[in-house]
Formats: C-alpha cells, structure tokens, sequence
C-alpha cells in the first residue's frame, strides 16, 4: 500500500557511532574525530575496518539504514560488498557493540549515548552532517486513507 508522510515528529536525533577498536584503527590511519566531516569518516571507516563492516541498525527499513547507505555509497571505496546491515533492537545495541558483533551503529538517541556508556563505543557522525534535517520519525498515513480524510489530515 501507498503511504503519504504527514508530518516530520522527529528530525537530527539520529548518531553513528563505531566499536572502540574500530575508532582506534581509524585513529591509526590518522583520522581524526571531528564529528561534523562525513567524507573524511568514511573513507577512514573504510581504511580502517575489516570487510565486511558489520553495521547495525534498529529496523531493516529505517531513516537509520537510509542515511547509512547513502552516507557509505557516496564514498568512492563503497561497494555492497564491504558492508553487512544487520538488524539490532535499539535496546540491544551497546551489547552488541560490547560483544563484537558490530563494528558500526546507527542510532536514535539516548541508544548512541548508552552504548558510548556500556560499551566504550566512540560516537562519530550526527545525522544532520549527512542529511540538514535528516527525519528521523514520520507521521504516515495509508495514500488512500488521506484522499478520503482530507480535512482530518490537515488539522493534524
């Protein structure tokens, strides 16, 4: 089914972050952190990780994988090849960063701040240095729904 997005609930919440031994590899190669340069962070990303980056993400389709992609495909070292998008429940994700399963995450907040607390993850990028008002969380309706609730729609 067809949907129309009514309204912006949520935009710029979104952070990336990466395993401690992750940020120091990239540390390594001589990147350094300044958490507003998505070029420079991605191709240190790519430098310094083993292929494929495991990269986690709340939902399978998701703001947090859509700005993910089109951050990584727009590095000329991107190739499907080198990342592996797996699926991780908000809640979830400082332990999987503290148990080596993911070596990249991408998630609303307070998550990114509690896996930087519990896992000694390092916070990289926030979304608005990829995407100006990267929307995070929508209002959406049925297509159909909002041809027929023209009025109901509007007054939301």
């Amino acid at each position: 089914a067809k949907i129309d997005a009514l309204m912006v609930l949520s935009a710029n919440g979104t952070v990336i972050g990466v395993s401690s031994a992750l940020d120091r590899a990239m540390r390594k190669g001589g990147w350094s952190n300044s958490f507003d340069n998505p070029v420079e962070t991605a191709a240190a990303l790519f430098s310094a990780g083993e292929v494929p980056l495991r990269v986690g993400v709340p939902f399978p389709f998701s703001m947090h994988r859509m700005l993910l992609e089109y951050w990584l495909r727009s590095d000329p070292n991107y190739s499907p090849d080198k990342i592996e998008i797996i699926t991780v429940p908000p809640p979830q994700m400082a332990q999987a960063v503290r148990d080596g399963h993911l070596d990249v995450f991408c998630v609303g907040e307070p998550w990114g701040t509690v896996a930087v607390q519990q896992s000694d993850a390092t916070l990289i990028l926030p979304s608005k240095s990829i995407w100006q008002f990267a929307p995070e969380k929508v209002l959406a309706a049925r297509h159909d729904w909002v041809e027929d609730n023209p009025e109901t729609c509007h007054a939301m």
